[in-house]
C-alpha cells in the first residue's frame, strides 16, 4: 500500500480539483477551398475628365498612363465614356404675329482613344414657347420673348469592352497616353413664322475611365534550389606500418615536409594500426633545446611504444618523460 510521503501532503491540496489542461495536436487541414495568389487576375483604372469644353478648350486633352507589362500581362481592357452639358435657351419673336417658338439642344462627342474614336451621344433637350407679335425690344423676355433656366441632359455610361491583341497592344507602353474629345453641345430654334432672334449658353463635359484588367507578375512560392556543399576529399587509408597504400594521394612522389608524421621512413619496427600519424620511426632527433630519444619495443603481450618529450631547463639537462601504450 503506497503511503503518502511529504510532499503528497503538502502540494496534494493545490492539485486537487484542477482541470487537466487539454493537450493540442497539430493537424493537416486541406487546402481544396483556399484561394492561391497564383493566376489571381488584378484591375487597375484611371480617370480623365474634360469639363466645359466651350470655354476651356485646353482642357479637350487629357493624359493617363499606358499600361506597362513589367507588372504582369494585360488581358482586357475597358473604356466608360459618358457626357453631359447644361443650355440655356433664349429667343424673341420678331414677326407681326404670334408664333411658337421651339429650341433644341444636342450634344454629339467624340473620345479619342489609342483604340479609335468612341462617340458619345448626350439626350436632347427640346422647349417650346407660344410668342406674342413682336413688342418692339430685342430683350428675350415680356410677351414676345423669353429666357429658359439652364437645363441639363446626361448621357448613360457606355463601356466598351477591348480584348483583341490589337487593342491590348495599342495601351501598353510607357509614360502617358494622350486622350481627346472633339464636339460639344449644340442648339437649334425654329419660329412657325420664320421670324425670331435665339441664342444658346451652353457648357458640355466628358468623362472616360480606361480599366486594365491583367495578371500581376507575382514572386515564385518555390524555394530556390539548394545548393550542396562540396564534398571534401576522403583521407586516405593508413596501413599497418603506417604508410598510405601504393596509388593513393599519400603515397604520391611530393615529399612530405620535414618532421610531419607522413615524412617518417618505416624502419624494422613494426609500429600499430594508425599509430604512423601519432609517433615517428626509431631515430634521434637533435634540437637546439636538447634530444628526444623515442624507441619502440615488442613484447610477447604486445607493442609497447615510448614516446619522449623534452622540457629543457635552465642550467639543467633535459628532462625526459615517457609514457607508454600498450595495445593487446
Amino acid at each position: 500500500m503506497h503511503r503518502p510521503t511529504l510532499l503528497d501532503r503538502l502540494f496534494g491540496s493545490l492539485t486537487r480539483g484542477r482541470r487537466r489542461r487539454r493537450r493540442l495536436v497539430p493537424a493537416v487541414r486541406p487546402l481544396e477551398d483556399r484561394q492561391l495568389l497564383s493566376g489571381a487576375s488584378a484591375v487597375m483604372s484611371q480617370t480623365a475628365t474634360f469639363p466645359n469644353l466651350e470655354s476651356s478648350p485646353t482642357t479637350s486633352s487629357q493624359e493617363i498612363l499606358y499600361f506597362s507589362s513589367a507588372i504582369g500581362t494585360l488581358t482586357e481592357v475597358d473604356l466608360v465614356t459618358s457626357g453631359s452639358f447644361q443650355s440655356e435657351f433664349y429667343a424673341e419673336n420678331l414677326g407681326n404675329s404670334s408664333s411658337t417658338i421651339t429650341g433644341t439642344t444636342s450634344g454629339n462627342l467624340s473620345i479619342n482613344a489609342p483604340s479609335g474614336a468612341i462617340p458619345v451621344t448626350i439626350p436632347s433637350v427640346t422647349e417650346t414657347f407660344n410668342a406674342a407679335p413682336f413688342d418692339g425690344t430685342v430683350n428675350y423676355s415680356g410677351s414676345s420673348g423669353k429666357d429658359f433656366a439652364p437645363v441639363t441632359s446626361s448621357s448613360t455610361p457606355q463601356t466598351m469592352v477591348l480584348t483583341s491583341p490589337a487593342d491590348l497592344a495599342a495601351f501598353t507602353g510607357h509614360f502617358q497616353m494622350p486622350l481627346s474629345v472633339s464636339g460639344h453641345a449644340t442648339g437649334s430654334a425654329s419660329s412657325t413664322n420664320g421670324d425670331l432672334s435665339d441664342g444658346f449658353n451652353t457648357q458640355t463635359s466628358a468623362t472616360i475611365t480606361v480599366i486594365y484588367h491583367y495578371i500581376p507578375n507575382l514572386p515564385s512560392l518555390n524555394p530556390p534550389p539548394s545548393t550542396s556543399p562540396s564534398t571534401p576529399p576522403a583521407s586516405a587509408p593508413v596501413t599497418a606500418n603506417g604508410s598510405a597504400p601504393s596509388g593513393s594521394s599519400a603515397s604520391s612522389g611530393s615529399p612530405a615536409p620535414s618532421g610531419s608524421p607522413a615524412s617518417s621512413g618505416s624502419s624494422g619496427t613494426s609500429a600499430l594500426p594508425g599509430a604512423g600519424s601519432l609517433v615517428s620511426t626509431p631515430s634521434t632527433q637533435h634540437k637546439k633545446h636538447g634530444s628526444v630519444k623515442v624507441g619502440a619495443s615488442s613484447s610477447k603481450g604486445g607493442h609497447h611504444v615510448l614516446v619522449g618529450h623534452s622540457h629543457p631547463r635552465s642550467g639543467a639537462q633535459p628532462h625526459v618523460k615517457t609514457h607508454s601504450i600498450h595495445q593487446d
